[in-house]
Order: C-alpha cells, then sequence, then structure tokens
C-alpha cells in the first residue's frame, strides 16, 4: 500500500514565517536604534570633548626657509654669507586677544604708534588664521631678550630665526 502524502499546515506554516519575519524586524530595528543613539551622544553629548580633541590634533603646515649656501669666489673667498636676522611672528588661531596682544608688543618693544598700524595691515592681509604673519624683521637682541622674558603672557608670538645675505 502506498504511504500517505503528508498535507502541509498552512497556516501553521504562515505563523513560523511571521515569527521569524518579526524576530528579524526586532533585531534590525534594535540594531538601528542602538546605532541613532550612539551616534547621538557622540555628536551632541560628547561634541564639546570631541571637539576640544579635534583641534589639538590637526596638521600644521609651516613653511621653512631653506638654508642658503655660501657664495665664493674664484680664489676661495667668501663673497656672500648668511647672517641670522630673527623675525616677530604672530599666529591668530593660537591668539585669544589679538588687540590687546598687539598693544602689549608695542609697548614692550617701545615701538612708535606707525609700526601697529602696519602690523594690522599685514594681519589683515593674512588670509589663513594657522599661518604665522611676521610682524617685525630683524629684531634686536635686547628686543630678543624683552619677548623671551614676557613669552607666557603673550601665546601666538613667536620670534623666528632666519639667515640673510
Amino acid at each position: 500500500m502506498p504511504e500517505p502524502i503528508p498535507i502541509k499546515d498552512h497556516e501553521k506554516e504562515n505563523r513560523l514565517v511571521n515569527k521569524r519575519l518579526l524576530a528579524c524586524a526586532v533585531l534590525v530595528i534594535g540594531i538601528t536604534c542602538a546605532l541613532v543613539g550612539r551616534m547621538y551622544f557622540l555628536q551632541v553629548v560628547q561634541y564639546d570633548y570631541h571637539s576640544t580633541i579635534s583641534e589639538n590634533n590637526r596638521v600644521h603646515v609651516l613653511p621653512i626657509t631653506p638654508t642658503r649656501g655660501l657664495i665664493y669666489d674664484r680664489n676661495g673667498v667668501v663673497l656672500a654669507d648668511n647672517r641670522p636676522s630673527y623675525n616677530l611672528t604672530i599666529t591668530r588661531e593660537r591668539t585669544a586677544d589679538l588687540k590687546g596682544e598687539l598693544d602689549e608688543i608695542v609697548n614692550l618693544l617701545h615701538l612708535p604708534a606707525e609700526d601697529r598700524a602696519v602690523f594690522d595691515k599685514a594681519l589683515k592681509q593674512a588670509r589663513h588664521p594657522f599661518v604665522p604673519v611676521t610682524l617685525f624683521y630683524e629684531l634686536t637682541e635686547e628686543q630678543i631678550a624683552v619677548l623671551a622674558v614676557n613669552e607666557f603672557r603673550l601665546p601666538g608670538v613667536d620670534v623666528e630665526p632666519q639667515f640673510v645675505r
């Protein structure tokens, strides 16, 4: 005698498929909610923390002048040599009170009022806040010493050496 053909229970099969679909949907919705919650936490709740870290993690591109060689004549006598020159630079990004620091520099170095106008003009022409702007060329040793003593009061102000002929 032939074996009876099993008859499928479509209702039971539909319930099983529906349970599996519901479980998958709950899992996907749960993972999506967890990811959205984490994104909210990182971008809104911890914004200040990550903003501060990213500012300190920035790559700074600093232009460095190349060293220049000596020029000799055919007898080996130096025709042109290099001498150090010290320039006063300021980086706007590292400066909290730009006008106050410029006034402080003018007072410390006993510069005339015309130099303050030159400083303002140089800073207006600067395009990027993180690139140092040269305010004063060929500082004397006395001016370098005054700036070194007051360096802690002038964040963003640097004395940079440069060789000139």
